[in-house]
């Protein structure tokens, strides 16, 4: 495979977890709370940031994920063992889709504390 299509699969690997992680931000810190589904606790600044920088480094994170993996695929007639490099491209794109998904573990665990407390009310 070559670098060129590596960097480009890369590439649009970075846009499309940003849109996704952007399109979540947007959900959960502007949609949900305007139109009253979810009220977020005293924190909001605190989750926002936390979101913001890990959405960004989650996206990074999961392009060079998917660009070690895509490097470390065998090519031609010899195969090669997928080792370190392997691996480590596996955590990083899990580590990533965690903190393009951070948004949406804060508003469930509003949601469920909300939902608890009314319940235990």
């Amino acid at each position: 495979m070559t670098t060129a299509i590596i960097n480009e699969t890369a590439r649009r690997d970075f846009f499309t977890c940003l849109g996704i992680w952007l399109s979540l931000e947007v959900l959960v810190f502007a949609v949900l709370p305007l139109v009253g589904l979810a009220q977020l606790s005293g924190g909001f600044r605190l989750w926002f940031v936390a979101s913001l920088a890990l959405g960004i480094v989650g996206a990074l994170l999961l392009s060079w994920g998917a660009r070690m993996l895509l490097k470390s695929r065998p090519t031609g007639d010899r195969p090669r063992r997928r080792g370190f490099q392997a691996l480590l491209g596996q955590v990083m794109c899990w580590v990533g889709l965690l903190g393009i998904a951070f948004p949406l573990l804060v508003m469930s665990i509003e949601l469920f504390t909300n939902v608890f407390a009314t319940l235990t009310r």
